[in-house]
Protein backbone atom coordinates (compact mmCIF):
# COMPACT_ATOMS: atom_id res chain seq x y z
CA UNK A 1 0.00 0.00 0.00
CA UNK A 2 1.10 3.48 -0.36
CA UNK A 3 2.46 5.60 2.18
CA UNK A 4 -0.25 7.61 4.88
CA UNK A 5 0.82 10.74 3.87
CA UNK A 6 -0.18 9.75 -0.03
CA UNK A 7 -2.94 8.06 0.84
CA UNK A 8 -3.93 11.24 3.26
CA UNK A 9 -3.76 13.56 0.60
CA UNK A 10 -5.45 11.83 -2.47
CA UNK A 11 -8.14 11.19 0.23
CA UNK A 12 -8.20 14.49 1.70
CA UNK A 13 -8.02 16.16 -1.86
CA UNK A 14 -10.85 13.59 -3.08
CA UNK A 15 -12.75 14.98 -0.01
CA UNK A 16 -12.71 18.05 -0.27
CA UNK A 17 -13.08 18.40 -4.02
CA UNK A 18 -16.74 16.26 -3.63
CA UNK A 19 -17.47 18.69 -0.81
CA UNK A 20 -17.13 21.56 -2.97
CA UNK A 21 -19.21 19.74 -5.72
CA UNK A 22 -21.93 19.13 -3.69
CA UNK A 23 -22.29 22.64 -2.83
CA UNK A 24 -22.06 23.77 -6.44
CA UNK A 25 -24.99 21.37 -7.26
CA UNK A 26 -26.90 21.93 -4.46
CA UNK A 27 -26.80 26.02 -5.77
CA UNK A 28 -28.20 24.87 -9.38
CA UNK A 29 -31.70 25.43 -10.12
CA UNK A 30 -34.44 23.08 -9.62
CA UNK A 31 -35.07 21.39 -12.43
CA UNK A 32 -31.05 20.88 -13.27
CA UNK A 33 -29.97 19.78 -9.94
CA UNK A 34 -32.10 16.36 -10.46
CA UNK A 35 -30.57 15.98 -13.85
CA UNK A 36 -26.63 17.03 -14.83
CA UNK A 37 -26.34 17.53 -10.89
CA UNK A 38 -27.36 13.90 -9.98
CA UNK A 39 -24.96 12.31 -12.41
CA UNK A 40 -22.63 14.30 -11.12
CA UNK A 41 -23.11 13.21 -7.25
CA UNK A 42 -23.26 9.83 -8.55
CA UNK A 43 -19.76 9.60 -10.31
CA UNK A 44 -18.55 11.85 -7.17
CA UNK A 45 -19.76 8.88 -5.41
CA UNK A 46 -17.82 6.62 -7.78
CA UNK A 47 -14.92 8.32 -7.33
CA UNK A 48 -14.58 7.97 -3.78
CA UNK A 49 -15.41 4.54 -4.17
CA UNK A 50 -12.97 3.88 -6.67
CA UNK A 51 -10.14 5.43 -4.00
CA UNK A 52 -11.10 3.22 -1.51
CA UNK A 53 -10.65 0.35 -3.61
CA UNK A 54 -7.86 0.97 -4.59
CA UNK A 55 -6.05 1.66 -0.97
CA UNK A 56 -7.98 -1.84 0.40
CA UNK A 57 -6.80 -4.08 -2.46
CA UNK A 58 -3.49 -5.92 -1.96
CA UNK A 59 -2.30 -6.70 -5.25
CA UNK A 60 -0.31 -3.78 -6.63
CA UNK A 61 -1.44 -4.14 -10.52
CA UNK A 62 -4.89 -4.89 -9.40
CA UNK A 63 -4.62 -1.15 -7.24
CA UNK A 64 -3.45 0.68 -9.64
CA UNK A 65 -5.81 -0.53 -12.28
CA UNK A 66 -8.14 0.43 -10.04
CA UNK A 67 -6.75 4.14 -9.90
CA UNK A 68 -6.50 4.56 -13.30
CA UNK A 69 -10.65 4.04 -13.61
CA UNK A 70 -10.87 6.47 -11.12
CA UNK A 71 -9.15 8.85 -12.99
CA UNK A 72 -11.40 8.42 -16.00
CA UNK A 73 -14.19 8.56 -13.45
CA UNK A 74 -12.90 11.99 -12.91
CA UNK A 75 -12.37 12.97 -16.46
CA UNK A 76 -16.43 12.41 -16.90
CA UNK A 77 -16.83 14.65 -13.95
CA UNK A 78 -14.90 16.92 -15.39
CA UNK A 79 -16.83 16.55 -18.75
CA UNK A 80 -20.05 17.03 -16.62
CA UNK A 81 -18.94 20.13 -15.47
CA UNK A 82 -17.82 21.46 -18.46
CA UNK A 83 -21.73 20.74 -19.65
CA UNK A 84 -22.71 22.70 -16.58
CA UNK A 85 -20.90 25.68 -17.58
CA UNK A 86 -22.11 25.88 -21.10
CA UNK A 87 -25.65 25.35 -19.41
CA UNK A 88 -25.08 28.57 -17.57
CA UNK A 89 -25.45 26.11 -14.43
CA UNK A 90 -22.42 27.03 -12.58
CA UNK A 91 -19.87 29.78 -13.23
CA UNK A 92 -16.82 30.20 -14.92
CA UNK A 93 -15.05 30.72 -11.29
CA UNK A 94 -16.40 27.68 -10.11
CA UNK A 95 -15.68 25.37 -13.06
CA UNK A 96 -11.76 26.90 -12.17
CA UNK A 97 -11.76 25.95 -8.91
CA UNK A 98 -12.92 22.46 -9.89
CA UNK A 99 -10.24 22.26 -13.03
CA UNK A 100 -7.31 23.32 -10.11
CA UNK A 101 -8.86 20.35 -7.63
CA UNK A 102 -8.71 17.99 -10.47
CA UNK A 103 -5.22 18.88 -11.44
CA UNK A 104 -4.00 17.70 -8.03
CA UNK A 105 -5.70 14.74 -7.88
CA UNK A 106 -4.44 13.89 -10.95
CA UNK A 107 -1.38 14.29 -9.66
CA UNK A 108 -1.83 12.51 -6.72
CA UNK A 109 -3.35 9.08 -8.46
CA UNK A 110 -0.38 9.16 -10.89
CA UNK A 111 1.89 9.08 -7.89
CA UNK A 112 0.16 6.64 -6.18
CA UNK A 113 -0.43 4.40 -9.64
CA UNK A 114 3.30 4.93 -9.93
CA UNK A 115 3.88 3.32 -6.62
CA UNK A 116 1.96 0.69 -7.30
CA UNK A 117 3.35 -0.05 -10.39
CA UNK A 118 6.83 -0.65 -8.63
CA UNK A 119 5.18 -2.83 -6.11
CA UNK A 120 4.10 -4.94 -8.73
CA UNK A 121 7.59 -4.82 -10.62
CA UNK A 122 9.15 -6.02 -7.21
CA UNK A 123 6.42 -9.12 -6.98
CA UNK A 124 7.75 -9.89 -10.56
CA UNK A 125 4.30 -8.79 -12.25
CA UNK A 126 5.53 -6.21 -14.70
CA UNK A 127 2.88 -6.47 -17.00
CA UNK A 128 1.24 -2.93 -18.00
CA UNK A 129 -1.49 -1.82 -15.87
CA UNK A 130 -3.66 0.18 -17.90
CA UNK A 131 -6.46 -1.51 -20.36
CA UNK A 132 -5.24 0.14 -23.74
CA UNK A 133 -1.96 -1.48 -23.40
CA UNK A 134 -3.48 -4.91 -22.78
CA UNK A 135 -4.69 -5.19 -26.09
Amino acid sequence: MASNAEKLKIYDLTFKFTLYVTTVVANMNHKHKFTIGDRIIVALDKLEDQIIAANRERQPKVAAEIVYNAMTTLEQISGKLRRAVALNLISDKQKANCDMAIVDIRHQAANWSNYFIRKAGENGDTRKTSPESQE
